[in-house]
């Protein structure tokens, strides 16, 4: 079969093009790491991996919320903690009160350490976490929950409970309101008629009955806060359930964004070595290709009368 020299040279170039694009392509793998460049290059290939891509972003979002979420816990666990405390020592001291070998300047002085671990329980009720949030103010995170007005400690948060999705199907709860938390204590009157008093309004009975040696008002600042005690309690139990599930949550997403992670760097990263190697064989095809075009197409008829 007869070539003729235009189809020679048409079939050479287009062979010699389609090389160079081979090694083009394999040139910007190995630039940017990728095995796909262009979604055309490779459309199945590509669809997988804006799917990892995308199911990786949502883990992501879940991590972040998780982080504030287990943030937020571990300020209202610490402050949970040192409020437990402090009310326990609390009854202590007023065990102590209440016994008849304490006199009045014995009192005096037990009212004192009391006025300060309340002012610790205040401090406590205004905490805040690593954002700056209180913890205690319900959704207005930016708001002081307690302030003093007129003498008696007033409640500047709301009664809202907010909750984040951690995974598609779980959430978390990220506030919990000061209301409930130092809500008004149950008192008894003697007939039996129930009768409240606010959270820091029955602190501030206790420590004016200490230090004026008023035995009724020691009993009943003592059974407000075994009262004020569970209901610390509850709320530390219900924290530390939270925590669990956070911690828990915490290790299956880690498992689950690792797993993600390898199969997008096997859908998607370069293998360096042989891509390298590829790039070598195809370049020096490619200069063999033209060396021999080279070769070929300076020959003319003379050439081969000779």
């Amino acid at each position: 079969m007869t070539i003729s020299t235009q189809l020679f040279f048409d079939q050479s170039v287009n062979q010699m093009r389609q090389q160079q694009g081979r090694v083009n392509e394999i040139q910007s793998q190995v630039a940017t790491g990728k095995q796909v460049i262009k979604p055309s290059d490779a459309p199945d290939q590509a669809v997988v991996i804006a799917r990892l891509k995308s199911a990786l972003s949502k883990q992501e979002g879940f991590d972040r919320a998780l982080t504030s979420v287990e943030n937020r816990l571990i300020a209202e666990d610490n402050a949970l903690t040192g409020l437990q405390n402090a009310l326990i020592r609390m009854k202590e001291l007023t065990t102590q009160g209440a016994n008849d070998t304490y006199g009045p300047r014995d009192r005096m002085a037990i009212a004192s350490e009391l006025q300060g671990l309340m002012d610790h329980v205040v401090s406590l009720a205004n905490s805040q976490d690593v954002s700056g949030n209180y913890v205690f103010a319900g959704s207005r995170v930016q708001t002081k929950p307690y302030t003093i007005e007129d003498g008696a400690m007033v409640y500047q948060g709301d009664d809202t409970v907010s909750s984040v999705y951690i995974s598609e199907q779980l959430q978390l709860e990220v506030n919990r309101p000061g209301s409930d938390l130092f809500g008004p204590v149950d008192r008894s009157n003697e007939p039996g008629d129930g009768a409240k008093r606010e959270f820091f309004a029955a602190l501030g009975d206790l420590v004016s009955a200490m230090g004026e040696s008023d035995y009724d008002g020691i009993h009943q600042g003592l059974a407000d806060l075994v009262d004020m005690t569970d209901q610390v309690s509850l709320a530390l139990a219900k924290v530390g359930t939270e925590m669990t599930v956070a911690e828990s949550r915490r290790e299956m997403m880690d498992e689950l964004v690792t797993r993600y992670k390898s199969l997008l760097s096997e859908a998607e990263d370069l293998d360096y070595s042989k891509a390298v190697t590829e790039l070598s064989a195809e370049m020096l095809t490619l200069e063999a290709a033209q060396s021999s075009f080279a070769k070929i197409s300076s020959k003319t008829l003379f050439d081969y009368i000779r």
